[in-house]
């Protein structure tokens, strides 16, 4: 009797922890279940252009328009870098809108424009570089970087052969 009720409590705790983790496991972005993260927003959003007024809240620029206001996903650009934006002002926005989300391509606002996203979905402040995390056809290993020759010739910490850990 004591094994069944053992052998109960711990199906019930077993299946407690697979429901809470795939209750709280979010199939369409990684952050928070109210809060995409900015890859997110580009990833999963709809190209448009919209016109609002810009407002600054809580460390973080918005775009109010009529009936919504959106948060701006803008990197580390639009939490370390001066912008020219100014609050209260009119701006035109063009980018992929997630929710009350958007990743902007671009920013027009008091005759400048600031690009933080590209049409590609990538953001622009991580540069171009040589782009050896890129992956293209995950199949074939397209991008995969090519053998450096001696790489097989040296051992544990970069020691010749024979020269590392296990030397029996």
């Amino acid at each position: 009797m004591k094994h069944r009720k053992a052998v109960l409590i711990s199906l019930i705790a077993i299946i407690t922890l697979i429901a809470g983790s795939a209750l709280s496991a979010s199939p369409d972005f990684s952050g928070p279940a109210d809060e995409p993260v900015g890859r997110d927003v580009a990833r999963l959003g709809i190209l448009k252009s919209l016109e609002g007024t810009m407002r600054y809240m809580n460390k973080e620029w918005f775009l109010e328009c009529e009936e919504t206001t959106y948060e701006l996903h803008m990197g580390p650009i639009g939490h370390e870098g001066e912008l020219p934006f100014r609050e209260g002002t009119t701006a035109s926005v063009s980018g992929f809108v997630y929710g009350e989300h958007i990743a902007p391509i671009v920013v027009a606002n008091q005759g400048t424009e600031s690009r933080f996203w590209n049409e590609n979905r990538t953001p622009s402040w991580a540069g171009q570089g040589d782009r050896r995390n890129a992956v293209t056809d995950p199949e074939s290993g397209a991008n995969a970087p090519e053998p450096r020759s001696g790489l097989a010739e040296r051992g544990y910490r970069n020691a010749p052969p024979g020269a590392g850990r296990n030397r029996n």
